[in-house]
């Protein structure tokens, strides 16, 4: 006896495998798309946290954990593209458009990385519509519209990254993730380095308000 694995079960398990493959199927691609979802993700996570830079390995982590998480209890094989049709519908209704691309980006690179390792024969993202964002760019608010939204922000701190926003004019994800060793008190200056700018250069902004 070996473990927990006697002769007589040894066997009937060389059998099972036998009667498979006699049918077929491949044994062990079955038990690589069996691996389930998040198991995957966490690492697939660990493989891009040094290539990706901090900012953006951030957002698919975010994406894959938190908008991602219905499918989290699923084996990679029971994905398709109606489930991932499914999701991404979902957060474009409670997020938008821009997050539902997001998403569907963030997945498209996850599933891909899945056929490289051989966990997967097929993408199941593709073929899935990305939504159009364009009207949510040009729209622009008037001088009423930044006054009136400027009296109606609280203390919390979600108004307090708005406020800054509103002040600044950087991108949301610059002000949301902003670090107190990015503010320079005695200049009044947000300086972000180049590894949080989208531009890839080092950034400098103050507020132009005046009460």
């Amino acid at each position: 006896m070996h473990g927990a694995l006697t002769p007589d079960t040894a066997r009937a398990k060389a059998k099972q495998l036998l009667g498979t493959v006699a049918g077929g199927t491949d044994p062990f691609a079955q038990t690589l798309s069996g691996e389930g979802f998040a198991t995957a993700v966490d690492r697939y996570l660990e493989r891009k946290r040094a290539s990706l830079k901090p900012n953006s390995f951030r957002e698919t982590e975010r994406y894959l954990r938190n908008h991602a998480s219905p499918l989290h209890r699923l084996r990679l094989d029971q994905i398709d593209r109606r489930k991932v049709a499914a999701i991404l519908g979902e957060i474009e209704t409670s997020a938008g458009p821009s997050s539902r691309n997001r998403l569907r980006s963030a997945l498209s690179a996850f599933f891909s990385w899945c056929l490289t390792e051989g966990l997967l024969d097929a993408n199941p993202v593709a073929g899935t519509a990305k939504a159009g964002e364009g009207g949510s760019r040009e729209r622009v608010l008037t001088h009423d519209e930044l006054s009136k939204l400027w009296r109606d922000l609280g203390d919390d701190p979600f108004s307090n990254v708005l406020r800054l926003l509103l002040l600044t004019g950087q991108r949301r994800n610059e002000i949301g993730h902003l670090q107190w060793s990015e503010i320079d008190f005695a200049r009044k200056m947000i300086v972000l380095p180049v590894e949080r700018v989208k531009n890839g250069r080092s950034t400098r902004c103050h507020s132009q308000h005046k009460r």
